[in-house]
């Protein structure tokens, strides 16, 4: 595990201390109704295709 502090990790998996980060991702998928990932919003509005780069540009245009 290159790279990885595994002492760091075995503690964070033990206390549950990122928890809240992940509630919160769970929480924005249920709000935004999130079917696929990756999922791209601009502005609160889905793009429907995340690799429809005109798409999102024009969404960050807008």
């Amino acid at each position: 595990m290159s790279g990885i502090d595994t002492e760091k990790f075995k503690s964070s998996i033990g206390s549950n201390s990122e928890m809240a980060e992940v509630n919160k991702d769970t929480e924005l998928v249920t709000e935004f109704d999130v079917q696929l990932t990756p999922t791209i919003m601009v502005n609160e509005i889905m793009i429907e295709d995340p690799f429809d780069y005109e798409a999102i540009k024009d969404a960050m245009d807008k």
